[in-house]
């Protein structure tokens, strides 16, 4: 049976003064009831996942010095929009409401708060295409 191999990479930069290395964010998933991040609502975007591919809304915050992906679900959608890009955000899973569901996947509800003033740019409107669950 073949195995992979590991391509061979150059050795990074060496760290200089003035200078600060740039990671690629870390997507974030909410698994547990009481589960929850804080951060500057950077950007939201839409994003293609899985087979067959679907589009879903991309949240990314800026939190503790490094950045976080955050794929939305029905109730992010509902919640959180481009008109808080800026805002400091906390996001908290409560956990899972069995009586809405799709597709055998209970929807995730969250608690979400803001910190500054959103503003009022228009967004899109959200399709069942938004809903990843």
């Amino acid at each position: 049976m073949p195995t992979a191999t590991t391509a061979s990479l150059e050795k990074p930069m060496s760290p200089e003064e003035g200078w600060k290395t740039i990671e690629a964010p870390e997507l974030y998933s909410f698994e547990k009831a009481g589960e929850q991040i804080a951060g500057i609502l950077t950007e939201v975007s839409h994003v293609e996942v899985g087979e067959p591919r679907k589009k879903v809304v991309q949240y990314v915050l800026a939190a503790d010095q490094k950045v976080i992906k955050i794929l939305g679900t029905y109730d992010l959608v509902q919640k959180l929009t481009r008109a808080h890009i800026g805002c400091m955000v906390r996001i908290k899973l409560l956990g899972t409401d069995p009586s809405i569901a799709r597709n055998g996947n209970a929807m995730k509800v969250f608690h979400i708060m803001i910190k500054g003033t959103p503003t009022h740019q228009a967004s899109s409107p959200i399709t069942d295409e938004d809903i990843p669950f």
